[in-house]
């Protein structure tokens, strides 16, 4: 018991706190997930720094090549924060027993420098743990077009405004191909079947609606 309280003094004191905190919000996202069924998709943002930029936008291109070279955005977010943040409470509390046991870090700027230091050290090795996963969410080059007419699961809710993602089974190899979609429909709940209906190239999505047979359960059910 001593020692398990030991643990908790120093996981929620100084630079460990920022790292404990992500811990936190990693475990409570996860057990939400299993509730909800959102999935490691619902948060997700585009990093995509190989499509054409404007003049305007190559700073923010050039600025994305860093977190494109962690992988971040390659893997889905969730899953790399996740990755992201275990290592860095593991650095910080090392840390702590170690080198930092015997640092005098009484200010919030003392505190804030060792918890940026030990972020950017669990930078490496998550990069290193998640080179390999980078083949398993790999997208092959494809015609947009050809999936017009297939239909597919969303694995975040879908609406006009919002972009959102929906998975779809290739026939060639049975592997699943996760595609940039919106709807005219309103909004699509997660884990629904939808059919796509069409591609907007200005926009670079895929347009569905809500799959017929889905609507023909929810008209039964009524």
């Amino acid at each position: 018991m001593d020692a398990f309280k030991q643990f908790a003094e120093t996981a929620l004191s100084g630079e460990l706190i920022p790292a404990t905190s992500s811990i936190l919000f990693i475990v409570a996202y996860w057990l939400f997930s299993l509730v909800s069924g959102i999935g490691f998709d619902a948060i997700d943002f585009d990093f995509d720094v190989d499509a054409e930029l404007d003049a305007g936008d190559m700073f923010m291109g050039i600025g994305l090549v860093p977190l494109r070279w962690l992988n971040l955005g390659v893997i889905p977010v969730m899953l790399w924060l996740t990755i992201f943040g275990i290592f860095w409470f593991i650095v910080s509390y090392a840390m702590r027993m170690g080198f930092d046991h015997y640092t005098d870090a009484s200010t919030t700027w003392d505190v804030t420098l060792l918890s940026l230091r030990n972020a950017a050290i669990a930078l490496l090795p998550t990069k290193f743990l998640t080179n390999p996963m980078r083949e398993w969410f790999r997208i092959d080059e494809f015609d947009p077009n050809s999936f017009v007419d297939m239909t597919g699961m969303t694995r975040v809710p879908v609406n006009s405004s919002k972009v959102g993602r929906v998975s779809v089974r290739q026939p060639k190899d049975n592997s699943d191909v996760i595609l940039k979609a919106v709807t005219t429909e309103g909004e699509i709940k997660s884990r629904q079947p939808v059919l796509i209906v069409g591609y907007d190239e200005s926009r670079g999505v895929h347009i569905v609606v809500e799959s017929s047979e889905n609507r023909d359960t929810a008209t039964d059910v009524s």
